[in-house]
């Protein structure tokens, strides 16, 4: 299963999401990013972070506050989002399209 059909499934049939997620940070001492890009989509589209551009397949992706202060553009078609983890190159889906992807699962 991927990560949004695990995210679908878990909205769909009720799981139990926590509300206290960890979200993704850079922890200096282990050199690597804690916390879930799954728990950050989540909490993006619980906190009502995303808007809908005015052209078709593109959305604003709003900051968390006390977490970041950022702006991010998310496009679908192709997938492309201007935050560091996609500059980075690393191949993954970002908590930003990820976020998006749920977003419209949860419309219809």
């Amino acid at each position: 299963m991927n990560p949004f059909e695990k995210i679908e499934h878990e909205v769909r049939f009720g799981a139990r999401i926590p509300i206290d997620e960890e979200l993704p940070r850079w922890d200096a001492e282990l050199g690597k990013m804690k916390g879930s890009v799954k728990n950050k989509a989540r909490k993006l589209n619980r906190l009502k972070k995303i808007r809908e551009c005015a052209t078709e397949n593109n959305y604003i992706i709003e900051p968390i506050e006390g977490y970041n202060k950022t702006v991010y553009l998310v496009g679908l078609n192709p997938e492309t989002c201007n935050c560091q983890f996609n500059k980075n190159g690393k191949g993954k889906t970002c908590a930003h399209i990820m976020a998006v992807h749920l977003y419209r699962k949860l419309r219809g």
